[in-house]
């Protein structure tokens, strides 16, 4: 087998070294180019012949290189110096027959190509130096089948034998068949380039050497041909594949690669206008690949385009075992990276897969970073798929679009290309709020989606952004899902964001977070999908959904809207929030959210200005419903320093406000935070229900849980269709602590009368005392109206109604139902053992001109407070009746 091969000539390298270089056969060549020098290793009848101005190809005289070793198909030359000068024009002769040109270099230097390299046919064409090539920036190459360069030691033919540059012997009679595997001795040396290789017809371009670096170079092909750089680090050998006309390398395990470093530099495989062939693929294979640009100059990096002839643009697949890092620092030039492109008439666009241990992505302005586009044609964008065992970093310095990983869906392009990303660990940040990772579309086709799968932590600091988002009001393409599986944690820093835009006429995607960490949103950050403002011509035209709302799994999640107190720069009081939001949206139900968590806690800014943005929100500002939100957390949920949950409807439209559920262990609220549902000012909807399940205990200290009609809001209509359905508050727990200024709230100033509050509390409810305020505990229903369309319904205010063991009020606290204007106040119902009404506190029911029930059926009554009139808006109270049984 191959390795056979390998240890026979090896045992010979001394000795054919010394052969190579006594019996070299110099020939007289100008000074001005570079030595051609064979050697007589090989034959005598069958030496490399180099022969001067003997040949002209496309009308310009050219040197010739003839003779040679013929094997069947193959042409074997050898060369003591193998060199191209500035200028000079040198073509292998191409006999009938030949489909592999096969040159090695048995010297001790590297080969210069400075001028033109080409094959006189469509022969592949391999040079092989130990010592290194070297493409200058004037080198081109003019080969049409496949031009491989290397320096390898060796090229194997199967079991047939090796044709060896560090063992030169004559190439065997059995090397008929085509190569398939190079030997390396050693480390091997470089190949470097600064060329121009522009728009090569080649089928494949292989460089195969130790470490590769291109510093201010262009390679390119556009007819097909495909670009292929790798590189081995030690000795082994590497197989060498075919797939139709593609070639491809297939390294050793657990053998050191070389590394990859494209600078400055283009690495591109394109269509022709005129071509019926997809576009070729670009490979790498290193230990780590770098790709920088600092220049002023668009399309640098690698990148595969497609355009005007329909076919289909070529892949680009990245494997490096270390690390793969892109880094752009020109805050002038765009289209740099790693990308793929189908523009006008263009065909699908090429994926672009990386497999290494790290990724990094630094960019310093818009359109940098690892992207696929498609613009103009209606085809598909190339996906992106990223896996990195250890971490994936994306920092961007500044930018005002996309830029870091992205896909991108003009106007007129296709479906856009999807993400996923798996990783060991995730950061993103940026120095402005653009997305690091996202996928956009500006058309009727789709954006892509991103999946993210991580095995350790996912954080998003500094700004940091993934996002998908439709940008145009007047298109129906759909923004796509985003969904993290996660093992660790998701943490948002500072103004981050994870986030679904939807500003067109399609159906949003989805926001998912699977940890089997924390879930942390903090400092301004935010989590949200909304759907905003669209075309009235289209609106009016579709019912669709507009979003696929946001679902979060984690063992526990966090949201504090208070500045970073590490970071001084960190401002305080504007977010901290999970959203969920539709505007002037027709559709049926808004975006909905749904959090299963083992513990939740919630910090809002603490100050009034912050409040509006921080919390969790559903609501909706079109004339769809509300989005529904849905919170189970096994352990405790807590929210303090005005934090918020709210499933409102606002605005002037007919939605309706969302269902808003809470299941936990424990619930606590306190610092003025709030739960709501509520129909905003002149809204034509209603308020949704709020339903609070805990295990033990619900405290409110100086908060509200609370359901409100505003001024001239609410749609009598839809509740006569569905009485009793709506701004309903209901509370089941074992206890019920409501102090200082903790209070459930059930108002109503617009076109409904106040809903109903529902108190099941298995051992006691305790109210007591007064808020920040003066605002003092208790649970309450009011009814505030002026419109003839209640007062002609014979509308009654909402009802109270508290089951428990014990009931206990002190210090002010209240519990009420109050009508105004015209409409009876709700009832009271208590069924409990035990109520005491001491220090202050009142039970009241509240209405002006009408009379009220309020029923109380307890074992043990004790009142001991002083009397209380009722409020000076009221002129009567309604009816106490208190039935104690003993």
């Amino acid at each position: 087998m191959a390795l056979d091969v390998l240890k026979r000539y090896k045992s010979q390298l001394g000795l054919a070294l010394c052969l190579a270089i006594s019996g070299a056969y110099a020939f007289s060549v100008n000074q001005a180019n570079a030595q051609i020098t064979p050697d007589t290793t090989l034959p005598a009848a069958e030496r490399s012949l180099f022969d001067q101005s003997s040949g002209q190809i496309n009308g310009e005289i050219v040197d010739l290189i003839k003779g040679g070793a013929i094997r069947d198909i193959n042409l074997f030359h050898s060369f003591l110096e193998f060199n191209v000068g500035d200028g000079q024009r040198v073509y292998f002769a191409n006999p009938a027959g030949i489909e592999n040109i096969l040159s090695r270099v048995t010297g001790a230097n590297p080969s210069n190509i400075f001028g033109t390299l080409g094959v006189n046919g469509g022969a592949n064409l391999f040079l092989i130096n130990p010592k290194g090539i070297v493409f200058g920036d004037k080198a081109k190459l003019d080969v049409s089948g496949s031009f491989v360069g290397t320096t390898a030691d060796g090229i194997g033919f199967g079991n047939q034998g090796v044709f060896s540059a560090s063992n030169p012997e004559p190439p065997s009679p059995l090397l008929t068949v085509n190569p398939n595997v190079f030997f390396f001795n050693q480390i091997p040396s470089n190949i470097t380039s600064q060329a121009k290789l522009e728009k090569l017809a080649v089928d494949n371009l292989l460089l195969l050497g130790g470490d590769i670096e291109v510093n201010d170079s262009k390679i390119s092909t556009n007819q097909g041909g495909n670009i292929l750089l790798a590189g081995l680090g030690g000795s082994g050998e590497v197989a060498l594949t075919r797939n139709g006309d593609k070639l491809g390398l297939e390294f050793p395990d657990g053998v050191k690669k070389g590394n990859v470093v494209i600078k400055n530099s283009a690495i591109e495989t394109s269509v022709a206008k005129d071509s019926n062939v997809d576009g070729g693929d670009i490979r790498i294979i290193a230990d780590s690949i770098e790709v920088e640009n600092s220049e002023n100059n668009r399309d640098r990096g690698i990148f595969t385009k497609t355009e005007r002839n329909g076919q289909k643009g070529g892949d680009i697949i990245l494997t490096a075992d270390d690390s793969v890092s892109v880094r752009s620092t020109s805050r002038r030039s765009r289209d740099n990276g790693i990308f793929t492109m189908t523009e006008k008439k263009g065909g699908e666009g090429g994926k672009i897969t990386i497999d290494t241990g790290s990724l990094t992505v630094e960019t310093a302005r818009r359109e940098q970073g690892i992207f696929t586009t498609t613009r103009e044609n209606g085809q598909k964008g190339g996906d992106i798929m990223i896996t990195a065992d250890d971490s994936v970093s994306i920092i961007a310095s500044s930018g005002n679009n996309q830029h870091g990983i992205f896909t991108f869906t003009g106007k007129k392009g296709g479906t856009g290309g999807s993400i996923q990303i798996s990783a060991g660990s995730l950061i993103v940040e940026s120095d402005k709020e653009q997305p690091g990772i996202s996928a956009r579309t500006q058309g009727d086709s789709d954006s892509g989606s991103i999946t993210i799968d991580v095995s350790g932590n996912v954080e998003l600091k500094n700004r940091g952004t993934i996002q998908t988002e439709q940008r145009n009001r007047k298109r129906q393409g759909r923004p796509g899902d985003v969904t993290l599986n996660v093992d660790g944690d998701v943490s948002l820093y500072d103004r981050s964001r994870l986030q679904i835009e939807n500003r067109g006429d399609g159906t949003g995607g989805k926001i998912t977070i699977l940890a089997g960490g924390a879930v942390k949103v903090l400092f301004n950050s935010k989590i949200e999908n909304t759907a905003q403002a669209r075309d009235p011509e289209i609106r009016q035209k579709s019912r669709e959904p507009r979003s696929g709302g946001i679902l979060i799994e984690a063992a526990s999640l966090s949201i504090d809207a208070r500045k970073d107190p590490s970071d001084p720069k960190s401002k305080r009081g504007q977010n901290g929030a999970i959203t969920a939001k539709t505007e002037d949206s027709p559709i049926p139900e808004g975006n909905p959210i749904d959090i299963r968590v083992g513990s939740l806690t919630m910090i809002g800014s603490g100050e009034s200005r912050g409040s509006a943005n921080s919390g969790i929100t559903a609501n909706t500002l079109g004339d769809g419903k509300g989005g529904r939100l849905t919170i189970i957390v096994e352990g405790d949920f807590i929210m303090k320093d005005r934090a918020k949950i709210e499933a409102s409807a606002k605005g002037d439209k007919t939605g309706n406000g969302g269902e808003i559920t809470i299941e936990a262990a424990s619930v606590s609220l306190s610092g003025r935070s709030f739960i709501r549902s509520d129909a905003g000012r002149d809204n034509k909807g209603n308020p949704g229900n709020i339903t609070i399940t805990a295990k033990n205990k619900i405290e409110i200290t100086n908060s509200d849980i609370r359901t409100f009609v505003d001024f001239n809001a609410g749609n009598p209509e839809r509740a006569k269709e569905n009485p009793g359905s709506f701004g309903n508050i209901t509370i089941t727990a074992r206890y019920l602590s409501l102090k200082n200024g903790g209070r459930l709230v059930a108002l109503a100033q617009g076109k409904l009368p106040a809903a109903n509050i529902k108190v099941n509390a298995t051992d006691f409810v305790e109210i007591s005392g007064i808020g920040t305020v003066n605002n003092p505990s208790g649970i309450f229903t009011e009814t505030q109206l002026g419109t003839q369309g209640v007062r002609d319904n014979k509308s009654k205010g909402g009802t109270l109604e508290i089951t428990t063991e014990k009931l206990t009020l002190s210090n002010n606290s209240f519990i009420s139902t109050r009508g105004i204007g015209g409409v009876p106040g709700g009832d009271i119902i208590v069924e409990a053992k035990e109520v005491k009404v001491t220090q202050g506190g009142q039970i009241l029911a509240n209405a002006l001109n009408t009379n009220a029930l309020n029923s109380f059926v307890s074992e043990v009554l004790e009142v001991s407070q002083k009397n209380h009139d009722n409020d000076g808006d009221v002129s009567k109270a309604g009816n106490i009746t208190i039935n104690a049984s003993e």
